[in-house]
This record gives structure tokens, C-alpha cells and sequence, in this order.
């Protein structure tokens, strides 16, 4: 499913976090990791490392890019033998550019299937990989984009590990749908196990009248709960049959609160959830609940991009399933 897994790295230890939420991973998928340092020349005064203050002022733009490509490289060289360590085959790569521009470049000319990352900006190599450039990338990718708040927790269990639970929001469209494979394909490799969620719209009235197939897709509020505990169930079945254990839980919640309350029941629990991006105003599973989710959970969140999201790139298609 995650051939290769995009991790851009911008020197700082709350990016390196991420490695611990990608590695066990990697390695039960026999995922190649590919790391990526992106050199912003826009930046590059403000990262000048050598030399007295006359010196660097006389430095060109060439040679600090030069600089600064050789450190990052002395850096990626240090990164790739972490994951080396632990089994998992890793190549580095140096590039200059706008940071969100070229971790989605990349993503592609690399084959990539998987961009992870850490969401709050703290960099001293190549500063502008994380924090806004993280929301342009996820906004912007055709693959799908594992995002990680660094706060204390760095991994599942004792700073690694694989999720025991995988969290899917469901809210009865095919679109939310799309997740599952996702999700099944991570529990089988964790031995873990599936929840589908099921929260309230945010605003239920609007939903209902909004919603193209209320039958397939009832609110709480309009007295179809038990069509929605049909359709939960038919879901978990289904996982079943394919060896998943797996169960639902339905919240009167709104859809964000719901996912969060779903991942703080214990540490060990990822999401794995659609995201309509800037479109999709007849479901409540929106961009808006994606990025609370994300803002809001220590968890790590894999974000699977909207159809208008999965574009082509020089005659190679985005799509990956």
C-alpha cells in the first residue's frame, strides 16, 4: 500500500518525531522511506552557521546555498541511519525551493505513496518545512498525508511501536468510505483493530436537508438511528470477513469531538479519515473537521485527499489505492 513514505525533516527534534510514529510501520509494510531537506533560499541568511559577522556578509547566495546543502546532507546522513538501524531501507535527498512546492514535487518524482510529517514549526536547518507549510501540503497533496502534533509522545509504545486501534470517522458517504482499505490494510499489519465513528453533523438540520440519500446516510436528530446502527454494523461485518476484528461507536457529538474523544481513550490509537478539502458542503466529514482533528489530537492523523485533489503529474497519475 505505502511502497514509499515522503518524510521531510527540517533539522529540528519535534520534526525528527516523526520517525518514531513511521518506522515500525514501515518495517511491517517493507516500506523504503525517502527523507527530504529542503533548502529555502529565502531563508538562507537567517541559517548562516560559520564564519565572523564580516565574513558571512560577504558571502554570495551561491555559497550559502552551498553551505547549507552540505550540512543537510550531513544531516539526512545522520537521519538515514537511524531508520538503517532498525531495518528499514532509506535514501536521503537535498533540494532548493519553496518547502510546500517541492515536498509535493518530490512526492512525485520520488513515486511516493505516503508524505508524514509533524505540524508545528520549529526549525533551525531549512526554516518553513513545518507549521503552515504542513496545512499547504496537506491541501495540496494527491497521496495521502500522515500528520503528527510533536508533543511529548514521540510513537505508540515506549517511542515506537504500531497502532492497536485505528480510528475510521464514518459519516455514510462512499467519500468517507475510502478510508477503510487504509485502515484495514495498517490494522492487519499492528494486529490491531478497526473503529468506525459515527458523529453528529455540525449543524444537523442544514445536513438533513442537505444530504442526497438520507436513507443511506440518516442523521441522528431525524429519528434514523437504527438505520445508521444497520449500516455501522454492515461495515464492521464486512471488515470481519476480510479478518479484521472491528466495532463501531455512534456520538451525539459533532463529527470532531467525537474523533477526539474516540483517540484519547488510550495511547496507542491513530485516524485514518477523509477530507473534502476546500469542497463538499453536503457532508459533515469537511475540511473543517479534518483540521480540528488535526489541531486538536496528539494522535497521528492519515489524511486521505478528495478526488479533485489527485491530479497528474507530468502523465503519472496521483492515484494510488
Amino acid at each position: 500500500m505505502f511502497d514509499r513514505i515522503l518524510i521531510p525533516l527540517d533539522g529540528s527534534p519535534n520534526s525528527e518525531k516523526i520517525r518514531h510514529w513511521v518506522v515500525d510501520l514501515a518495517a511491517e509494510l517493507k516500506s523504503a522511506v525517502d527523507l527530504l531537506a529542503v533548502i529555502d533560499p529565502s531563508k538562507l541568511q537567517s541559517v548562516r552557521r560559520y564564519g565572523t559577522a564580516s565574513e558571512m556578509a560577504e558571502q554570495s547566495a551561491e555559497e550559502l546555498e552551498e553551505e547549507e546543502t552540505e550540512y543537510a546532507r550531513s544531516y539526512l546522513r545522520t537521519q538515514a541511519d537511524w531508520f538503517q538501524e532498525r531495518g528499514v531501507t532509506v535514501a536521503g535527498h537535498v533540494v532548493t525551493g519553496d518547502p510546500p512546492e517541492q515536498i509535493i514535487t518530490q512526492s512525485y518524482e520520488l513515486n511516493a505513496q505516503l508524505i508524514a510529517m509533524t505540524t508545528r514549526r520549529r526549525s533551525t536547518l531549512v526554516r518553513g518545512v513545518l507549521g503552515s507549510v504542513a496545512d499547504r501540503v496537506l491541501h495540496a497533496a494527491g497521496i495521502p498525508v500522515l500528520l503528527v502534533r510533536p508533543g511529548d509522545v514521540a510513537g505508540f509504545k515506549d517511542g515506537g511501536g504500531l497502532p492497536g486501534t485505528v480510528v475510521v470517522p464514518i459519516d455514510g458517504s462512499d467519500f468517507s468510505e475510502r478510508a477503510i482499505p487504509y485502515a484495514e490494510a495498517i490494522a492487519m499489519s499492528s494486529a490491531g483493530r478497526v473503529l468506525f465513528v459515527n458523529g453528529r453533523a455540525p449543524n444537523a438540520s442544514y445536513a438533513q436537508f442537505a444530504m442526497s440519500d438520507p436513507a443511506q446516510m440518516p442523521d441522528h436528530e431525524g429519528g434514523h438511528a437504527a438505520k445508521m446502527n444497520a449500516y455501522l454494523d454492515s461495515l464492521v461485518k464486512r471488515s470481519a470477513r476480510h479478518g479484521i476484528q472491528a466495532e463501531f461507536h455512534r456520538s451525539w457529538k459533532t463529527a470532531a469531538n467525537a474523533i477526539i474523544e474516540s483517540t484519547s481513550e488510550s495511547e496507542d490509537r491513530m485516524v485514518v479519515m477523509t477530507s473534502h478539502g476546500a469542497s463538499g458542503v453536503r457532508r459533515w466529514l469537511l475540511g473543517s473537521v479534518a483540521d480540528t482533528v488535526i489541531r486538536s489530537s496528539e494522535h497521528p492523523i492519515l489524511v486521505i485527499p478528495p478526488e479533485h485533489q489527485q491530479v497528474t503529474y507530468r502523465g503519472q497519475s496521483a492515484r494510488r489505492p
